[in-house]
């Protein structure tokens, strides 16, 4: 979802954005300053002030990147209507900040702020307290392996273990740089469970709300709705091509005023 290198700098689409994997932690500072931990400090309270510190950058690190990145996408005329975090990765501080922006989250989540180690997916839909009130569509089957693409048999097994359990959700996530033909034959294998039937974000309730900017879906429409300043600003960029020539025009018209 998000946009641009992530935090690592890794390669995209593979990196981490929202957890320093590096030193597997929360994102607490500039990924090009030192990194410290408890043992740095003389004392516990220098420490927590610290953390406390570092605990404000990874809530305007999320900010900057959830409105830059929505903002990418709005640009394109994509308008997102639920969030997954890349790797399932972010701390409970991360959570509840992206519930400041989207009501619906896609995906696994991470249970603990010790380690990017520990993922757990429901098997439900819900509203866990954890996820600061976003609805939470599972991911319950796991993801295809670029480095091992028979991976996709085992998601293939799961399936037979989760719609075991009623009103249970079956869904993966799939790379598309691993190209078309294995995600193919991976929904062809799904399709033998024809009692469930096809989640449409657009036919949900979702909102997701960016500095002036709400985007809402329900019943199979989407909604974008622009505040006053937000919509001249929006207007200007897509109308750049008609300004130019009406600036030349007037120039062209005091121009022949001072001739005169």
């Amino acid at each position: 979802m998000v946009i641009g290198i992530n935090y690592r700098e890794n390669e995209t689409g593979e990196g981490f954005e929202y957890w320093d994997v590096k030193y597997d932690r929360p994102v607490y500072q500039e990924n090009e300053e030192p990194v410290f931990f408890r043992e740095d400090f003389e004392s516990d309270e220098e420490f927590q002030e610290y953390v406390k510190k570092g605990l404000q950058f990874e809530r305007d690190y999320i900010q900057s990147t959830v409105e830059q990145g929505v903002d990418e996408l709005l640009e394109q005329k994509l308008y997102p209507l639920a969030f997954e975090a890349p790797h399932y990765t972010m701390s409970s501080t991360g959570y509840k900040e992206l519930a400041n922006y989207f009501s619906t989250y896609v995906g696994q989540i991470q249970i603990s702020d010790e380690t990017y180690q520990a993922t757990f997916p429901p098997l439900f839909e819900s509203t866990p307290s954890y996820l600061g009130g976003m609805t939470l569509l599972p991911e319950t089957l796991g993801y295809v392996d670029g480095s091992n693409l028979d991976s996709y048999k085992n998601i293939v097994k799961k399936a037979e273990e989760v719609s075991s359990f009623s009103d249970s959700y079956l869904s993966f996530f799939y790379h598309p740089y691993l190209g078309i033909e294995l995600l193919k034959e991976t929904i062809e294998e799904m399709k033998a469970y024809d009692e469930y039937e096809w989640v449409d974000l657009k036919e949900m309730s979702n909102k997701v709300e960016v500095q002036d900017v709400v985007i809402t879906s329900e019943d199979g429409r989407i909604s974008v709705e622009r505040s006053l300043v937000e919509n001249i600003v929006h207007k200007l960029g897509t109308m750049w091509w008609f300004i130019i020539p009406v600036i030349v025009f007037l120039i062209a018209i005091v121009s022949m005023k001072k001739k005169r």
